[in-house]
């Protein structure tokens, strides 16, 4: 691949055997990797990932053109995060948050990521640092976190991985995401003024409007402030129920009516 040949050698077989690594070692760390991936060698490997200019760039531009072979314009792109447990407090990011993969909260760096979803490929993701890292310039420092980085919610890399994906050129019909992104109402508005189909879960409890209401805004203690809007606000209960007794009953006799319950981890079974 040329993203991986630079003037006097290439390092592609390296990042090949590190892929291998990734996917057959339990312990990710390069002398774990270099063991069990025939013809590696810990130095090789080092030395791609550490020293070798490779280009980042031009990696990320191969994956857009394969993933837009392979998939086109009918995946879905899935963001969502992961977490990974982590001893020590030297790791970048890592925190006391919640780990899903563990279904608890632990010590664990989060990422954010993005996937096409029709078979399964990863295109992006990063880091998420929590605020108190920025605190700590010198933790920073030590870290290797660029003193360019900002803090930025989940919501916001989420955002910032969607608009680079578009910019180059990733293939999708729409986007998918949980209640963990779908509770930010800035994230849909964000999205819905990029003209982009979305399907994003919502807490039952979440408030919501049926149209848009005016921004109301009160100048107080020579700064300007925004008052929470509750008037013609509605919770998803409420509007399943308005609906449930508005839709009409089924003209056909064999399809039966769906049983509104909360999420479940198994599928959900027909009424009647």
């Amino acid at each position: 691949m040329p993203c991986f040949q630079r003037r006097t050698r290439s390092v592609e077989e390296s990042a090949k055997r590190y892929l291998h690594g990734l996917f057959q070692c339990d312990r990710r760390n390069m002398e774990q990797m270099a063991e069990p991936v025939a013809g590696s060698h810990y130095q090789r490997l080092h030395h791609m990932l550490s020293e070798s200019s490779w280009s980042r760039a031009e990696v990320r531009q191969q994956l857009i053109v394969d993933a837009n072979s392979q998939f086109g314009h009918s995946a879905a792109l899935v963001f969502d995060e992961s977490a990974f447990a982590k001893k020590g407090e030297k790791s970048v990011g890592v925190a006391r948050q919640w780990n899903g993969r563990l279904g608890k909260t632990e010590n664990s760096p989060v990422g954010v990521f993005a996937a096409l979803v029709r078979d399964r490929a990863l295109v992006d993701g990063e880091l998420f640092v929590p605020e108190h890292w920025f605190d700590d310039p010198e933790r920073c420092r030590e870290a290797g976190i660029p003193q360019s980085l900002e803090f930025r919610t989940k919501g916001q890399i989420a955002l910032d991985l969607l608009l680079r994906l578009w910019r180059e050129g990733l293939h999708y019909s729409h986007v998918v995401f949980d209640a963990g992104y779908g509770h930010l109402p800035w994230l849909l508005n964000e999205l819905d003024d990029e003209g982009e189909t979305f399907l994003a879960e919502i807490h039952a409890d979440q408030g919501i409007y049926l149209e848009n209401p005016l921004a109301l805004m009160f100048l107080a203690k020579e700064r300007l402030a925004h008052r929470k809007i509750t008037a013609g606000m509605l919770s998803c209960h409420d509007l399943i129920d308005i609906l449930r007794h508005k839709l009409p009953r089924p003209v056909s006799a064999s399809i039966s009516p769906c049983a509104w319950r909360r999420g479940s981890t198994a599928r959900v079974r027909k009424a009647g």
